[in-house]
Formats: C-alpha cells, sequence, structure tokens
C-alpha cells in the first residue's frame, strides 16, 4: 500500500517537473526575433511532410521538405528530421512553416519558446495573442464595501465593460499575417 503511494506522488511530482519545466518568458516581438535570428542554426520555411512521438526525448518528431533556406546549410528540396519538444515548443501540424531551428548532438530541433509558426496560420502562435486591458479602477470607484448586493454591481460591470471589448480574433490574424510577411522580409534581405 505504502509503495503504491509513493509511486503515485512520484509520478505526480515528475509530471508537474514536466508541466512546469519551461516557461517562456516575456519578450517584445522585435526582442524574440533578435534573439531568433542570432541564435538559430537554421532558417527555413519547409513543408512538414511526416510527424510523429518520439518517446525517448519526450518529443515529436517531424520530416520536413526545405522550401526557402535563410540560414545555415539545409538544402532547398531536400529532406530532414528535426524535433520539437513536446513541453516548450510550438504546436506543428501538416503545412508549411516558418521554422527557427537548432544543432546540438547532430539533431535538429525546433527552438523552445521560439517564434516558429504555421505560414497559413501564425495567430495561433501565442506571440500575436492581444490581450485586452483589464477594466479601469474608476469603474469600481462608486462601489459600497464588500457585500453581496455590490460583488452582483461589480460582477454586472465587469461584464458590460467585456462586452464592450471587440472581438480580437481578427484583429490577431491581420497583424499577424503582418508580422509574419515583415519578418520573412527581414529573413530575406538578412541573410
Amino acid at each position: 500500500m505504502n509503495r503504491d503511494k509513493v509511486l503515485i506522488i512520484l509520478f505526480l511530482v515528475s509530471s508537474i517537473v514536466k508541466a512546469f519545466g519551461c516557461s517562456c518568458p516575456p519578450v517584445t516581438l522585435e526582442q524574440a526575433r533578435k534573439k531568433e535570428f542570432t541564435n538559430s542554426t537554421f532558417i527555413v520555411i519547409a513543408e512538414v511532410t511526416e510527424m510523429g512521438l518520439n518517446k525517448s526525448k519526450n518529443a515529436m518528431k517531424f520530416r520536413i521538405q526545405v522550401k526557402e533556406n535563410f540560414k545555415g546549410d539545409l538544402q532547398k528540396g531536400e529532406n530532414y528530421k528535426i524535433l520539437s519538444s513536446m513541453y516548450c515548443g510550438p504546436v506543428i501540424e501538416s503545412g508549411t512553416y516558418l521554422l527557427y531551428l537548432s544543432l546540438h548532438d547532430s539533431v535538429i530541433s525546433v527552438n523552445s519558446c521560439g517564434l516558429s509558426r504555421s505560414i497559413f496560420t501564425p495567430e495561433k502562435h501565442t506571440a500575436f495573442k492581444t490581450i485586452p486591458p483589464p477594466p479601469p479602477p474608476e469603474l469600481f470607484e462608486n462601489s459600497l464595501p464588500d457585500s453581496i448586493e455590490n460583488i452582483a454591481y461589480q460582477d454586472s460591470i465587469i461584464d458590460d465593460y467585456w462586452e464592450s471589448i471587440p472581438d480580437t480574433k481578427e484583429i490577431d490574424k491581420v497583424n499577424a499575417r503582418k508580422e509574419l510577411e515583415i519578418e520573412i522580409e527581414m529573413l530575406r534581405e538578412k541573410f
């Protein structure tokens, strides 16, 4: 019985370590670009042709075909195997991607916490999500001390406030595509 409890606790602790094993500090898009341009071994636009799981490395494995090369010696038209962290890497599905890659011990991997993203749906990357501002404090200036009525009143103020903010999905889509176009143009000029 005690052995089972210990195993459960060890499993939970290891899960927590994996879940929190990576945290991507917030940076501006310009800071992220500078870091990616400088630290990447390879920067390419590539088509993801195969996907799978590499259990021994806790990673997703992919086969890509390079469409355009900006940095490094990956050849256009050639196929390469790459890895992406299951915990810190971007969500990669089939399709065409701008990939920032590193080479370590003969393994090509997608940079963790980086800017690799889909060419067709760049807005899925968290760097391009618009976070609405919090309600302004003046909305609550006339609030009464905590009471059931006051809490209900504050909730209605917050609901009204959130309803007044436009849906950001379309804004995110337009901004993400514009930023991707700018970034690809910067890469073409730089490398």
